[in-house]
């Protein structure tokens, strides 16, 4: 009951469609897997499906969840960075100096919306 009130107040969805069971081992079934998305992510989802191969082709009591992304990601391929090329000691030394100026933005963040104003103090 917390989960869907969060995710109707923060503008989610769920993808699931029907009702075949995302998780079954053999005593239970339910569909305890969801794919849950923002606003953008809803547009690029379709044809979500509970994927019913044999389950010997897998070890694991929950079922194979598939759907097709469809759209633009609206990412900038130019924006893309390669972490193998971060100078560690620069981005902690960056890091620490950005939180250090915003210590009350860090000291406690339990909401989304302090995530968020954490999360843009960092990006600008």
């Amino acid at each position: 009951d917390k989960l869907l009130k969060y995710i109707l107040a923060n503008d989610m969805f769920i993808e699931n469609v029907g009702n075949t069971p995302t998780f079954d081992n053999g005593r239970w079934s339910n569909s305890i897997d969801l794919t849950i998305t923002n606003r953008s992510g809803h547009k690029l989802v379709s044809d979500w499906r509970v994927d019913e191969r044999d389950r010997l082709e897998h070890s694991s009591d929950h079922r194979f969840i598939t759907f097709q992304s469809t759209g633009s990601t609206l990412l900038d391929r130019q924006n893309f960075r390669d972490i193998s090329k971060t100078n560690w000691d620069v981005f902690e030394s960056e890091l620490a100096k950005r939180m250090s100026n915003h210590t009350n933005a860090f000291s406690i963040i339990d909401s989304s919306e302090k995530l968020d104003v954490a999360a843009d103090l960092l990006s600008s």
